[in-house]
Formats: structure tokens, sequence, C-alpha cells
């Protein structure tokens, strides 16, 4: 099964946090397969979203993990990378109070 993840003009999900220059997109339910091969082609379909849309440079080292605890994002997956001194227009800029990990949790 191919997954499609649609253009658009504005990512949506992206968040940018200053305290920790990292930029993170919760990508949503992007993963819930028992097929290696259907994840890990969603894993690499989404990372590359991340970079195309965010204008990352294509040997951005981005990670992933999947959400657990999280009263909003539970069960989701989402992408990050680290180092990033300029958010994208797109992103929404996360309070000097808040982390990735506190957002999400929250």
């Amino acid at each position: 099964m191919d997954i499609i993840i649609k253009k658009h003009n504005t990512m949506k999900d992206l968040f940018y946090s200053q305290t920790e220059q990292r930029l993170f997109w919760i990508a949503g339910y992007t993963d819930n397969s028992s097929l290696v091969t259907s994840i890990v082609l969603t894993l690499e379909s989404c990372r590359n979203y991340f970079i195309k849309q965010c204008k990352l440079p294509q040997n951005a080292f981005i990670k992933t993990d999947y959400c657990t605890s999280s009263m909003r994002y539970k069960s989701m997956r989402y992408f990050w990378v680290d180092n990033i001194e300029t958010p994208p227009e797109d992103a929404f800029v996360l309070g000097d109070d808040w982390t990735m990990d506190k957002w999400i949790k929250n």
C-alpha cells in the first residue's frame, strides 16, 4: 500500500521550539500497519516530505518517534530536526516555557 502525502502550500502541525532550536512536525497516524515494508516506505516518505516542505538539506539528520502518552497526539508519529536557527514561516513558534516533549505530552 503506497502512502501519498498531499502537497500543501503550508505545512500543518509544524512547530518550532526556540529553547531547543528544534523543528518538529506531528505527522499523524502514519504507520498503522504490520507490514515492515509499508512502515519503512511511509517513514521514508514522511522524512522526504518534511525535508522538502521545510527546505532542509537532503542529508539532514531527521529523527522520529511515536507518541504514547499524549492527550492530543496519542498514537501519532512525529519527526524532528535539531540545530535550526531560523524556523520556516509555516512553523508555530513555541514560547520559552515549552520544549518539544512538553508540547507533545500536553
